[in-house]
């Protein structure tokens, strides 16, 4: 397995994390199976690298703030 260190802007981390758990994922397992997906789909390398372009242009600024597990499920 390989990890990636993916920046997303707040909105979107929202998204995916709203996503992810209404599938019952984590939104790391939840990236994950979209990407391996869309790779399957489309089996060249290109794609991985239109994906991570995109990646990078959405970088948001989260002003210093850090993930917090407890934070992020406190709701469940």
């Amino acid at each position: 397995m390989t990890t990636l260190h993916i920046e997303f802007d707040e909105a979107i981390a929202d998204a995916a994390r709203k996503k992810a758990q209404a599938q019952g994922k984590t939104v790391e397992g939840w990236v994950a199976e979209v990407v391996a997906q869309q790779v399957d789909g489309e089996p060249d390398v290109e794609w991985v690298a239109r994906f991570l372009e995109g990646a990078e242009r959405l970088k948001g600024n989260s002003g210093g703030w850090k993930w917090n597990r407890d934070e992020l499920y406190e709701d469940e």
